[in-house]
Order: C-alpha cells, then sequence, then structure tokens
C-alpha cells in the first residue's frame, strides 16, 4: 500500500513514518525537510504542485497544520495552513481517486465542554463528590464546540471529511466516494513520542 504523509517531518510524522514503513510505501511532504528518504518540500497551498504528489496514493495521512491553539493566534497564522491546505489536500485527494484519508483533527474540537460542568470540575482536579457513572461522555457525534480558532480550523476539516465521503461524488452515483476518518488527537509532547 502507498501512503502519503502531509506533515511528516512534524512530531507525530516523525515516529509514525518508520512505524507504517516496515509493512508500507510511505511517502512524505513537508513544508520543512524531513530525514524520510521519500519525503519532499511541498506547499499544500500551490494546487499546481499537488497531482504528481498524490498520483497513485491509496491513504492520505493528512498531520499537515500550524498546531498552535492559544486563543491569541488569529486567523492571519492559521487560514494557509490550517483551511487552504486542507482544502487543497481533499481536492487533490479526490482528484488523484485516493480511497482513504485520515485526517488528524483534534481534542480543541470539543474544547468548551471543559468549560461545563462536571468536566470543569474535572479539569481543575475537583472530583470529591463526583460519581464516575454518572458523568456524561462527550461522544463524537455530540455538537463541535472549539475552543479556539485552531479547533474551529479543525471542525472545518472534519466538515469537509465528510462532505468528500457524502457529497463530492452526488453528481458520479457509478463511483466510490473516498473514505475519511476523522481523529481528534490529544496532546502529544515531542518527549513522549
Amino acid at each position: 500500500m502507498k501512503i502519503l504523509i502531509t506533515g511528516i517531518s512534524g512530531t507525530i510524522g516523525t515516529f509514525l513514518a518508520p512505524d507504517l514503513g516496515r509493512d508500507h510505501d510511505v511517502y512524505g511532504i513537508d513544508l520543512k525537510p524531513s530525514d524520510w528518504p521519500n519525503s519532499s518540500q511541498v506547499d499544500l497551498c500551490d494546487p499546481a504542485a499537488l497531482p504528481p504528489v498524490f498520483e497513485g496514493m491509496d491513504v492520505v495521512i493528512h498531520l499537515a497544520a500550524d498546531p498552535r491553539h492559544e486563543v491569541e493566534i488569529g486567523w492571519d497564522v492559521l487560514t494557509n495552513p490550517n483551511l487552504i491546505a486542507t482544502a487543497r489536500m481533499f481536492d487533490a485527494a479526490h482528484d488523484a481517486g485516493v480511497r482513504r484519508v485520515i485526517f488528524a483533527s483534534s481534542m480543541h474540537v470539543m474544547g468548551c465542554y471543559e468549560f461545563d460542568e462536571p468536566y470543569a470540575s474535572i479539569v481543575s482536579g475537583r472530583l470529591d463528590g463526583l460519581d464516575p457513572a454518572s458523568i456524561p461522555l462527550v461522544k463524537g457525534d455530540d455538537d463541535a464546540r472549539p475552543d479556539s480558532r485552531y479547533g474551529a480550523t479543525k471542525v472545518f476539516g472534519e466538515s469537509l471529511g465528510r462532505y468528500y465521503t457524502e457529497g463530492a461524488n452526488i453528481d458520479r452515483p457509478d463511483e466510490r466516494p473516498m473514505e475519511v476518518i476523522c481523529v481528534r488527537l490529544g496532546t502529544l509532547p515531542p518527549w513522549n513520542a
């Protein structure tokens, strides 16, 4: 299987590529140089550069993004790497006939739940009197409640994934739609990889 990892020089891409590379042909792209042998520097915001990179891939693992989630990080910082690049990635994967995309989303998609009880008490360590059996779980199909602009960009990516799974081939019913898996990742510090 041929797998393309976007953001291969980041924390997750750096440890994921060797593991997947034991059983699959792994390729990577990033804005930054990577030590991975089958990688190249490509800007996902440049649509002309993408067709040759995506052609022939079976799976794309989209990790590329600006991960800064602090509330002061503005749209000027996040628009290209988190919105435009994600949209172009989905377009390129669809156009190349990629069968599956794994989109790295984030726990920040649901971050505002932490301001509500009982989650606020849990986050702050006030556990006395909490009955674990009575705490409602926040599930993947609950409404997104992003806690930052970064979280909102990940909601956008998840929505694009749904579009490419359900709507992109609506005028071509004989074509099999692309499968998209959105994985909401938590914090992964480099020393824990």
